[in-house]
């Protein structure tokens, strides 16, 4: 009768909630990494550190990645995310319109395209110029 008392709210839970909304994280941690050491990694403007570093992000939105490096150029990297037909397969096959409901409507579902970036950095070579001073065009 114990283990009837305990199970049950559980089962009701789960089967009323979307299984991406009970069993998946609300960040997912990307790995960032480039080929020149001490390069500042920003996401979404927000500098959060030197690579390679790991960074947790939320898989419900797009993120653009940015690469800073002194003598090289800035470089920059879109982060999409999309649906992940894993959890909307597992909600569908569980048979539980509310768990597909729940779970389209919080956004729980989506994932981001990759979990690992690496960018590498271009070096930024200055070349002379034609005019009078040198560097006219810069």
């Amino acid at each position: 009768m114990f283990r009837l008392k305990i199970c049950a709210p559980l089962i009701l839970i789960i089967s009323l909630a979307g299984c991406a909304t009970v069993f998946k994280s609300s960040r997912e941690t990307v790995r960032i990494s480039t080929d020149v050491t001490c390069t500042h990694v920003y996401v979404d403007g927000v500098h959060m550190g030197t690579a390679p570093l790991r960074v947790p992000m939320d898989p419900k939105r797009d993120h653009v990645i940015t690469f800073k490096r002194q003598g090289f150029a800035t470089q920059h990297y879109f982060l999409g995310h999309s649906i992940s037909t894993g959890w909307v397969l597992v909600d569908i096959l569980l048979g539980s319109v509310y768990a597909v409901l729940i779970d389209a409507l919080t956004g729980d579902w989506k994932t981001l395209n990759t979990n690992y970036v690496h960018v590498p950095m271009v070096p930024v070579v200055r070349q002379p110029c034609g005019g009078p001073s040198g560097c006219d065009n810069y």
